[in-house]
């Protein structure tokens, strides 16, 4: 059973025939309220009054009925509808063409409605819309109830229903945006073709709950793939490729896990997370033979003759623009205008409200024996045009969204309001304003920058991280010292974590998917990174130590253990080779050109064939490797001693090239770029070395004696040391920046895009920002 996000009804028997979309052959259907009991009120022009019988209602008009409260209304000639209790119900359309064809579209947020339509001919429609969304047939009779709470219910008495899937966020997106998204294509297909019919004397029940985290989902993963289209509109024709392929990958990611959006090939599985039983309630029989009742009274009303004394009636015509509301006496009498019909002498009160105008509120005596027509004279309302200095910034009236950038409205005069403009990165701008009669203003917004913090989170999963994080398709990787892996987005949100085997040493290798690593007690194991399931577990001879990890070497895997065991294996697991050198290997092996080169606690570096697990050489080091393994760059090997020498090795004869010395072990693996090495030593030094030659170029005081391996992005070089995490520049070593934390720092820093991520020594992940420059379009 699939849960269901919400639902649109269409009218024909199996399928919505749309009316003729040109507005200039449409005029607008008549609509009244016949009858209202309890506290009933309507919402027209924007402003709410008591429910009056016999009042004419609009489009755009919203009805709210209270405790033991109901109405009925009528649209055109035959169509009926009864709002129950506690109802929120909109008249979203009541259109009539010139060839007579109706669209009636209504909106029922929340409560229950009984309705009547009347039997509809070819190119008319009638649709009720909710949050989860119905309409009705021709012929049809039924009731639908929705709580945003609770459940959908839907009861057809006679007649039938067609049902599909409403994603509202959909319905809102360009249809441009949507043909050039194959995923949004493939979702809006699959909705037209997953309609559901009840019929009747059948109840269908929906979970809204569901079914509104569904479509939230839906509606978050559209406005980012919306909001990259706009970032790159000035970009080249390669950048939007390239932004609106990732943006495509990551919203096919963010709703592949609906049910929404799978794919069902069992056509006999139920299609969606709907419930049909076989017969309607006896309380909504009833709520349908009561409508009847108030449909066979109008039909009387219709009928029935009404008595006017000529000489006895007179009357007042208001005549104003065609779109105002008219108000009698606080009752609502017409829209653009209206007759009052009168017998005695009185005095009334005349409001007008119109779109655009001043409020109008004057009183008139109507006088026996004085027919008139009276024309007011409107004045329009001032215009406020708000404008910020970002095309970004959200602009609030009242606490209600109005647009983004500049936007022009008339409020009316007389009226403080609230003009709030928010920024990402900004303070919240906030003023109170107000327009005279008749006045036009311009709101200029100058907004304050909110100065920036270079920390960003820090959230605890363990006692220890062992390894730097490893970052792979948008998500960390990182392994606890008591053997947990877990992975987490760039928000630190935790997405999956694995308990494995043992504890760890190991920093993890990851390919295709996969992430490799081994346990202290000597299990090697293949992880997927999707889910954290298991592939496959291997018991291997040894461990691997010091933060050393898996390499790739021509497709296969290689570890080397501490116990100077040396395998290779393939992605699936088959063991390759193996090889025993009988002493201990505390770093990572490297590969390059068919070799793999490994450095012993023999003090020697090997050179491995990786196809066969031979050794083609050996270069003696004048001490064992610790944690530093070796990195290849242009044909030379760079790798670091225990004693603090720093060697550069032939790749293919396995002779010395240059060596230089430090004042202290080495224990940090180093990196290349062009024609330079950099290396830290336990002395609390970072080196900066010539490739070619050894030669210094720059070394640099770090807080503590241990520096992490360097990491080397664009014209910066990134470490940790002691508490600190280091921004130098590649070319003299000058810091950019350091950033404190208040404990140890356990790893070296991974760097994504602005994001600096780090291990603390207290089983915490941090994140830093590197760049505090903010730029806004």
């Amino acid at each position: 059973m699939r849960i269901f996000l919400a639902f649109v009804i269409i009218v024909s028997l199996l399928s919505f025939t749309g009316c003729n979309s040109s507005k200039d052959n449409k005029n607008m259907n008549t609509a009244k309220l016949i009858f209202s009991i309890g506290d009933v009120k309507v919402k027209s022009n924007g402003n709410w009054v008591v429910a009056q019988e016999e009042m004419n209602l609009t489009q755009g008009d919203e009805i709210k009925t209270g405790f033991n409260s109901e109405c009925n209304i009528v649209i055109g000639e035959a169509s009926t509808l009864a709002i129950k209790e506690k109802t929120h119900f909109s008249i979203k359309s009541i259109l009539k063409n010139s060839a007579g064809n109706e669209t009636n579209v209504f909106a029922l947020d929340t409560g229950k409605a009984i309705i009547s339509p009347k039997k509809l001919l070819k190119g008319d429609s009638f649709r009720v819309q909710t949050p989860t969304a119905i309409a009705a047939v021709r012929g049809t009779k039924f009731s639908v109830a929705t709580s945003k709470t609770g459940k959908l219910k839907v009861a057809v008495v006679d007649g039938k229903v067609s049902l599909k899937r409403r994603i509202p966020a959909l319905e809102k997106t360009d249809e441009n945006i949507i043909k050039k998204s194959e995923t949004l294509n493939k979702l809006n297909k699959k909705i037209e073709s997953e309609a559901v019919v009840i019929s009747a004397n059948q109840s269908a029940f929906i979970d809204n709950i569901k079914a509104y985290k569904e479509n939230k989902i839906v509606e978050k993963a559209i406005e980012k793939k919306i909001a990259s289209v706009d970032e790159v509109k000035d970009k080249s024709s390669e950048k939007k490729q390239e932004v609106e392929k990732v943006e495509e990958d990551e919203l096919a990611l963010a709703i592949s896990s609906l049910n929404v959006a799978k794919k069902n090939e069992d056509k006999s599985l139920e299609q969606v997370d709907i419930v049909i039983t076989e017969a309607v309630s006896k309380e909504d029989v009833e709520d349908i033979k009561k409508l009847q009742k108030v449909i066979e009274k109008q039909k009387a009303k219709k009928i029935e003759k009404t008595e006017v004394v000529q000489n006895k009636e007179y009357k007042f015509v208001i005549n104003s623009n065609k779109n105002s509301l008219i108000y009698v006496d606080s009752k609502i009498v017409g829209k653009g205008s209206a007759t009052i019909k009168f017998q005695d002498n009185k005095k009334v009160t005349i409001k007008i409200l119109s779109k655009g105008y001043e409020d109008y509120l004057t009183e008139k005596n109507l006088v026996i024996g004085k027919n008139k027509i009276f024309t007011p004279e409107l004045m329009k309302s001032g215009v406020l045009k708000i404008v910020t200095p970002f095309k970004r910034s959200r602009i609030y009236v009242n606490s209600r969204y109005i647009g983004k950038g500049a936007v022009s409205l008339k409020p009316g005069s007389k009226k403080n309001l609230l003009i709030e403009v928010k920024a990402k990165g900004f303070e919240l701008y906030s003023t109170e304003f107000s327009l005279k009669k008749g006045e036009d203003k311009t709101l200029e917004v100058a907004m304050t920058g909110k100065p920036l913090d270079r920390f960003k989170w820090q959230k605890k999963y363990g006692k220890s991280i062992v390894a730097t994080p490893i970052y792979y398709k948008k998500q960390l990787y990182v392994v606890t010292k008591k053997g947990k892996l877990i992975s987490m987005d760039l928000n630190g949100k935790k997405i999956w974590s694995k308990s494995l085997k043992g504890m760890t040493e190991s920093k993890p290798f990851i390919l295709n998917n996969r992430i490799y690593i081994v346990t202290k007690n000597g299990y090697f194991s293949s992880i997927k990174t999707r889910t954290g399931k298991v592939a496959w577990n291997k018991k291997i001879y040894g461990s691997l130590l010091f933060g050393s990890a898996p390499i790739v070497a021509n497709k296969n895997i290689i570890l080397a253990t501490s116990l100077g065991r040396i395998y290779s294996y393939s992605e699936k697991g088959n063991e390759n080779w193996k090889i025993d050198l009988e002493n201990g290997i505390y770093s990572s092996p490297a590969y390059k050109n068919g070799k793999v080169f490994v450095a012993l606690e023999d003090n020697n570096l090997y050179a491995i064939d990786s196809n066969n697990g031979e050794i083609e050489w050996k270069f003696q080091l004048d001490d064992r490797v610790v944690s530093s393994s070796p990195v290849i760059s242009k044909g030379t090997i760079f790798i670091g001693t225990y004693s603090g020498s720093f060697y550069a090795i032939d790749l293919e004869e396995g002779e010395k090239v240059w060596s230089n010395k430090t004042g202290a072990s080495i224990l940090s693996t180093p990196s290349v770029k062009g024609n330079r090495v950099f290396v830290g030593s336990n002395d609390g030094y970072l080196y900066c070395f010539n490739t070619k030659t050894g030669d210094s170029f720059w070394k640099f005081k770090a807080a503590s004696k241990k520096i992490s391996k360097p990491v080397l992005v664009a014209n910066k070089v990134f470490i940790s040391s002691g508490k600190s995490v280091y921004a130098l520049n590649q070319k003299d070593g000058k810091k950019y920046w350091v950033y404190d934390f208040k404990v140890n720092i356990k790893t070296g820093p991974k760097v994504v895009g602005n994001n600096i991520f780090i291990g603390l020594s207290t089983g915490e992940i941090a994140s830093v920002r590197d760049s505090l420059i903010n730029i806004y379009k």
